[in-house]
This record gives C-alpha cells, sequence and structure tokens, in this order.
C-alpha cells in the first residue's frame, strides 16, 4: 500500500486500508521541509555532495533503506590498525567521531515494510545532505569533517567493489589439479553436462 506523509514522518500502513498515522505504522525519516539552511563551507558542501553520491549504491538515487544500509556498512567495518592515520582515504574506521549520521535516519531494516517500494524511492529534497550530516558538520572542525566524509566515500565506494563474484579466469583455460578432478567426477557420474565457457575460478 502506499505510504502517507504526516510533517517529516512517511508511514507505511500494515494493513489494507488508506494510509492513517492512526494505524499502526513504521515511521520512514524525511527530511521535513523546514530544515535549515546549510551552514558548511564550499568544500565541505562538496564533499559531502560526494558521500551523499557514495551512498546510492542502486544508482537510482538515495533512498531511507540505502541510509539504513550505509549506516551498517559503516558501523560495521574494521578499526584502523594505526593510531594516527593521517590518509585521508582510509576506508577503515576512526574512532566514535568516524560516524557521521544516525542509523535512524534511514528506513527501520528489522521492518518488512523497509523493504516495500516507498521506502525504497529516491529522496527528493535539496535539504538531503545538510538533514543527514549537518549535525556530524557543526560537531566536527570543518577539516576533520571533510577527512571522515572522504574516508566513508572510501569504504562505501570498496564495499561497491565487492558486490558479486569476480571473474579471475572465465572458462578455466587451465584449471588446476582440484578443478580438474572435480571436472572429471562430475562428467563420470553425470557425462558431458559441463559448459566449460562458463566455469569460472
Amino acid at each position: 500500500p502506499a505510504a502517507a506523509s504526516v510533517g517529516n514522518v512517511c508511514y507505511f500502513p500494515l494493513g489494507p486500508s488508506a494510509p492513517s498515522p492512526s494505524l499502526p505504522a513504521v515511521p520512514l525519516p524525511m527530511p521535513p521541509a523546514t530544515c535549515s539552511s546549510p551552514r558548511w563551507d564550499e568544500d565541505s558542501g562538496s564533499v559531502a555532495a560526494r558521500l551523499i553520491e557514495a551512498m546510492n549504491l542502486s544508482g537510482k538515487g538515495l533512498s531511507s533503506r540505502e541510509i539504513a544500509d550505509c549506516a551498517q556498512i559503516l558501523a560495521t567495518r574494521e578499526a584502523c590498525r594505526y593510531r594516527t592515520c593521517t590518509e585521508k582515504n582510509c576506508r577503515y574506521r576512526h574512532g566514535e567521531d568516524d560516524i557521521l549520521f544516525d542509523a535512524e535516519k534511514g528506513a527501520p531494516r528489522s521492518c518488512p515494510h523497509s523493504f516495500a517500494s516507498a521506502a525504497l524511492q529516491p529522496i527528493q529534497s535539496p535539504l538531503l545532505a545538510w538533514w543527514l550530516l549537518g549535525d556530524a558538520f557543526e560537531r566536527l572542525e570543518p577539516q576533520a569533517f571533510r577527512v571522515t566524509c572522504s574516508r566513508q566515500i572510501a569504504a562505501l565506494e570498496h564495499f561497491s567493489t565487492r558486490q558479486g563474484a569476480r571473474i579471475v579466469a572465465k572458462g578455466l583455460p587451465a584449471p588446476d589439479e582440484l578443478q580438474s578432478f572435480a571436472l572429471k567426477r562430475v562428467q563420470e557420474i553425470w557425462g558431458d553436462v559441463i559448459d566449460r565457457s562458463s566455469c569460472q575460478e
């Protein structure tokens, strides 16, 4: 069913009735229309926009579900092994200040309605970046904010490259001993059923 907006919260009705905030519903946070104007400098606003772009994992526009997904990705990174890391594109986590936005600004991951179409729709708001990252900018120094954004961009870009299988040697032109044994054994049992051109290492 469609979702209804009340203030800056979008409600998912749990039943077939018309949307209403009086029905049991799952709140979907959205940028309020009266959100304050961005107060960051040009460089900070630019890197914040790049982070929003990196969070757009689907390439269709940042959705509420993606905000929750990115929050989990970033919160579960391994800690950087260097106590005083100076690499601005380091993809590992650097303390508690490394989290720039609250996971609660995304769709609740524990609710089935977070996987519904409304939670996957791009959030249409010119104030999205400030709503999501403005608190962190005001908490951190501008330079620290920009470095943290760059590190989170690196982490999300790295995560995107890990999606799906990676084909190293399509067709297995030179299968190793274990692969040769597996191919031979399958052929002995089921006959000539292996499409070698579709095999991959």
